[in-house]
């Protein structure tokens, strides 16, 4: 079969769900943007009692209504407090950033749950092996996958270009004098690039098992590591010393490295998923019989994963600091478990086969 004919054939039986979470991205978009907007008009809407409070404020005391150190008018004070975008937003100032991108979450679940159903779809339904059947090659099902996977990613570009589409063109233009389009453009590139660091991350996890509501918790205790390790300063601080930068403050100033890295990291996965739908087989396969590469990779996602959340849960309170070294633990410990269980199932296996 050509490539078009195989991408013909899976889109035809695919493309409900696939436009169904690209409309659920833009309706996510346009939702963040209008409660944005929403909130930032509530904040400008002040009673008539604040407003008689404030003039007879300023008239006491103007000296008080400063900005950048020079006495300013009330309006002029008021037009600086209620502006919509930071001076210098994405710069780092003594550990103060603003962080205001609603919806970002929304968009990684999404993701996530379409990386979830790229892994088991196919599998359930057994359109996959229908495929294969047919003469399709398993590069030629990756190839098409990869293909919706670029539609999704271009759906959560045009639901940011949407949001603040809306936002730049409902609020005043007073309120936006700090506006930087450039800075937008590559802090929302970097949110783009998430996004598809999380569905292939949901991809993988879906790939190495066949149980949905297995790789479903494990998909999403998984980025739960990956965004405190991005966001918080345990691990930077482990390996960089007690004066390291805020990693997600650094992160948020420094968007173009947090793309590159998670761009980087997500093709070193998309790598790892062909490399597993290379070797997929129909066949219900008990665990000793897996692959080398699929039980290595279960098992690492089982121990980062729930050795994280393991040590969150029972070891902090026994191991105070800032320094992760109850997460460290609790990823020891649970490998050490994992091993020895699987070291006696084999063990058992071995003494059955002798008994038969």
């Amino acid at each position: 079969m050509t490539y078009r004919q195989v991408h013909r054939l899976w889109w035809s039986q695919s493309w409900r769900w696939v436009i169904g979470l690209m409309a659920v991205l833009i309706v996510i978009g346009m939702g963040a943007a209008v409660k944005t907007t929403q909130g930032h008009q509530q904040g400008l809407q002040q009673t008539s009692r604040m407003k008689v409070d404030q003039a007879s404020d300023y008239r006491k005391h103007p000296e008080n209504y400063q900005l950048h150190g020079h006495q300013v008018t009330l309006a002029e004070y008021n037009t600086e407090q209620y502006q919509f975008f930071s001076k210098d937003q994405f710069k780092v100032h003594d550990y103060e950033v603003r962080i205001g991108v609603t919806g970002n979450n929304w968009y990684y679940l999404i993701m996530m749950i379409a990386g979830l159903v790229f892994a088991f779809w196919g599998r359930r339904t057994h359109y996959a092996e229908f495929m294969l059947g047919l003469g399709a090659t398993r590069n030629q099902l990756f190839l098409v996958q990869l293909g919706q996977t670029l539609a999704l990613i271009l759906t959560v570009a045009v639901a940011q270009l949407s949001y603040w589409g809306w936002i730049i063109a409902v609020i005043p233009a007073k309120y936006q004098a700090y506006r930087n389009l450039a800075v937008l453009f590559g802090s929302n590139v970097a949110i783009v690039t998430i996004s598809f660091g999380v569905l292939v991350l949901g991809w993988f996890v879906g790939l190495l098992n066949n149980r949905f509501w297995l790789a479903a918790i494990l998909s999403g205790l998984a980025w739960r590591f990956l965004e405190g390790v991005g966001s918080e300063s345990g691990y930077a601080m482990l390996l960089f010393g007690n004066d390291v930068l805020p990693v997600g403050f650094w992160f948020y100033a420094h968007y173009y490295v947090a793309s590159s890295l998670v761009l980087g990291l997500a093709v070193l996965v998309c790598g790892a998923i062909w490399q597993l739908q290379r070797t997929w087989s129909a066949e219900s396969t008990p665990f000793s019989g897996e692959t080398l590469f699929r039980k290595v990779g279960l098992i690492g996602v089982i121990t980062v994963a729930g050795g994280a959340i393991l040590g969150d849960i029972f070891l902090q309170p026994f191991i105070p600091g800032v320094l992760p070294w109850f997460e460290i633990l609790g990823m020891a410990i649970l490998l050490v478990v994992l091993l020895l269980g699987l070291t006696v199932q084999k063990q058992r296996l071995k003494g059955v086969q002798h008994g038969a």
